[in-house]
């Protein structure tokens, strides 16, 4: 069974409103949750120690920091292109 590969979002129905709410979305979600971390860290210090806890907040900071790069450069219908 041959499945078709979706190489770009417009193949996929996503338009450029779509992709920037997902994008929006994302990056709220990973900001959000390092708040959270910073937060714990605050109220139990304890926790700045431990390996995944570092692990999963970098993670988080790096992706919102990504989302938030990546929805500068997705075109709005005011370029022109929608």
């Amino acid at each position: 069974m041959n499945l078709p590969v979706h190489s770009a979002p417009s193949e996929l129905g996503m338009g450029d409103a779509e992709m920037k709410a997902y994008i929006a979305t994302s990056g709220a979600v990973f900001g959000l949750l390092v708040v959270a971390h910073i937060l714990r860290v605050i109220e139990e210090p304890a926790m700045a120690r431990d390996p995944w806890f570092i692990l999963i907040t970098v993670a988080a900071a790096a992706f919102a920091a990504w989302a938030w790069r990546t929805l500068r450069h997705v075109p709005t219908q005011a370029d022109g292109l929608g």
